[in-house]
Protein backbone atom coordinates (compact mmCIF):
# COMPACT_ATOMS: atom_id res chain seq x y z
CA UNK A 1 0.00 0.00 0.00
CA UNK A 2 1.82 3.25 -1.39
CA UNK A 3 0.50 5.61 1.22
CA UNK A 4 3.91 7.75 1.55
CA UNK A 5 3.41 7.85 -2.39
CA UNK A 6 0.45 10.39 -2.96
CA UNK A 7 -0.32 8.72 -6.12
CA UNK A 8 2.22 7.80 -7.45
CA UNK A 9 2.67 3.91 -8.25
CA UNK A 10 6.09 3.79 -6.52
CA UNK A 11 8.98 5.63 -4.65
CA UNK A 12 11.10 5.80 -7.79
CA UNK A 13 8.09 7.60 -9.61
CA UNK A 14 7.64 10.33 -6.52
CA UNK A 15 11.33 11.06 -6.27
CA UNK A 16 11.37 11.93 -9.97
CA UNK A 17 8.50 13.84 -9.41
CA UNK A 18 9.80 15.57 -6.36
CA UNK A 19 13.14 16.24 -8.64
CA UNK A 20 11.19 17.67 -11.62
CA UNK A 21 9.42 20.02 -9.24
CA UNK A 22 12.33 21.09 -7.68
CA UNK A 23 14.52 21.92 -10.65
CA UNK A 24 11.32 24.03 -11.59
CA UNK A 25 11.19 26.19 -8.65
CA UNK A 26 15.08 26.63 -8.86
CA UNK A 27 14.84 27.74 -12.30
CA UNK A 28 11.89 30.25 -11.68
CA UNK A 29 14.08 31.55 -8.59
CA UNK A 30 16.75 31.86 -10.25
CA UNK A 31 15.65 33.93 -13.50
CA UNK A 32 13.84 36.18 -10.83
CA UNK A 33 17.01 37.01 -8.26
CA UNK A 34 19.26 37.02 -11.25
CA UNK A 35 17.53 39.17 -14.55
CA UNK A 36 14.60 40.25 -12.57
CA UNK A 37 12.56 37.97 -14.78
CA UNK A 38 9.25 36.35 -12.96
CA UNK A 39 8.19 33.39 -14.66
CA UNK A 40 4.97 31.60 -13.66
CA UNK A 41 4.13 28.18 -13.77
CA UNK A 42 1.63 28.43 -17.07
CA UNK A 43 4.77 30.27 -18.68
CA UNK A 44 7.54 27.90 -17.96
CA UNK A 45 7.64 25.39 -21.09
CA UNK A 46 7.64 28.45 -22.98
CA UNK A 47 10.54 30.09 -21.07
CA UNK A 48 12.96 26.99 -20.95
CA UNK A 49 12.70 26.29 -24.56
CA UNK A 50 13.68 30.26 -25.09
CA UNK A 51 16.23 30.35 -21.98
CA UNK A 52 18.85 30.67 -23.83
CA UNK A 53 18.28 33.16 -26.44
CA UNK A 54 16.25 35.35 -24.06
CA UNK A 55 19.66 35.38 -21.72
CA UNK A 56 21.15 36.83 -24.46
CA UNK A 57 18.49 39.37 -25.66
CA UNK A 58 18.07 40.64 -21.64
CA UNK A 59 21.14 43.32 -21.95
CA UNK A 60 19.65 44.53 -25.36
CA UNK A 61 16.32 44.67 -24.36
CA UNK A 62 15.45 48.14 -23.56
CA UNK A 63 17.12 48.99 -27.56
CA UNK A 64 15.40 46.20 -28.84
CA UNK A 65 12.06 48.15 -27.14
CA UNK A 66 12.71 51.05 -29.14
CA UNK A 67 12.79 49.96 -32.47
CA UNK A 68 9.64 50.38 -34.26
CA UNK A 69 9.11 47.19 -36.24
CA UNK A 70 6.95 47.64 -39.92
CA UNK A 71 4.64 45.29 -41.49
Amino acid sequence: MPSKCYGHNSEIEMLNARKKKDNKTKKIKYWKEKYGVDVSDEQYELFSLHSTKIKHILPILDFVKTLSMSK
